[in-house]
């Protein structure tokens, strides 16, 4: 004595069809799996890429420091640093001022190719100054959840006029 009964051929060849479309579209259209990922500076293979290496930079680090600038502006105008970034390290940047002088407006991160997963780029902090006088902006360059030294530290020189 069967289990279940076939009472509509119709219904059960339409819940065959749709699992072949479900199956097809999991496996051939869910996007390419294969692909160049960025890590530690440098381009890695996932699964097989159809693309060629990429040639362009891959900052899975950021760049050596350059030496410490110093930043001139007037009272009340907006300046901006631009770091190399790449949060999908983990890591980011931090910033440390003195809120009498400075005012962080926003801060804005835009990937080097955005079409490439791991891939570096560009953080972008928008600051006002707020008074005449000096100061320094002091970034660091860590895992905010780890307990552990930064990677890189950078000290700008604020000067208002």
């Amino acid at each position: 004595m069967p289990v279940f009964k076939i009472k509509n051929k119709k219904q059960v060849l339409a819940i065959i069809i749709a699992g072949f479309v479900v199956i097809f579209l999991f496996f051939f259209i869910r996007g390419p799996e294969d692909t160049w990922l960025c890590q530690d500076g440098q381009w890695v293979r996932h699964g097989n890429p159809g693309a060629p290496q990429p040639t362009g930079d891959c900052p899975g680090k950021p760049e050596p420091a350059k030496s410490p600038e110093t930043i001139e502006t007037e009272k009340g105008d907006n300046f901006s640093v631009a770091l190399a970034s790449n949060p999908t390290t983990g890591y980011e940047w931090e910033l440390e001022f003195d809120s009498s002088y400075l005012r962080l407006i926003d801060r804005e991160y835009t990937p080097s190719n955005p079409k490439l997963i791991g891939s570096g780029g560009e953080e972008k902090f928008n600051l006002l100054a707020l008074k005449s006088g000096e100061t320094e902006i002091k970034f660091s360059y860590l895992r905010p959840w780890k307990e552990e030294k930064a990677l890189k530290e950078l000290v700008y020189k604020i000067v208002i006029k």
